[in-house]
């Protein structure tokens, strides 16, 4: 269960990052500069939650927290 859980927890990481990294693309990167279709918002607004909360960072938590308790379980045995 540990490794199953690390195992999703990395590819879930990779797969946001990727998915951060194309969508930051699309409204012109980066956000700070004048040119951004975004600009004018901070990081977190009506356009950017996706990125925040989506399926990746679920499989995130998720996989993290199974990763901690199958460690803890695993030390206290």
């Amino acid at each position: 269960m540990i490794i199953c859980s690390f195992i999703i927890m990395l590819a879930s990481s990779v797969l946001e990052f990727v998915y951060f990294s194309e969508f930051i693309h699309k409204f012109g990167r980066p956000l700070t500069r004048e040119a951004s279709r975004i600009y004018i918002y901070p990081w977190l607004n009506q356009y950017t939650n996706t990125v925040f909360v989506n399926f990746y960072t679920f499989l995130m938590y998720a996989s993290t927290v199974t990763f901690c308790t199958s460690l803890i379980t695993l030390v206290k045995k």
